[in-house]
């Protein structure tokens, strides 16, 4: 599975949303989820204050 993510903007506290798109091995979408910055960092690093994407070797 790999998927696609795009930066929604902001809320009106200022708080950053983001958009996520799973794709299976087909190319077909998956799964789409919107998610909060915290939540999006937490899932990705298992660290909401770690703010990097670190891409993944194929």
């Amino acid at each position: 599975m790999s998927g696609y993510v795009q930066f929604l903007g902001t809320d009106s506290k200022g708080q950053s949303k983001f958009i996520f798109v799973g794709t299976n091995e087909n190319g077909s979408i998956t799964t789409i989820h919107t998610k909060s910055g915290k939540d999006f960092w937490r899932t990705l690093n298992n660290n909401p204050k770690n703010k990097t994407i670190y891409p993944k070797a194929r």
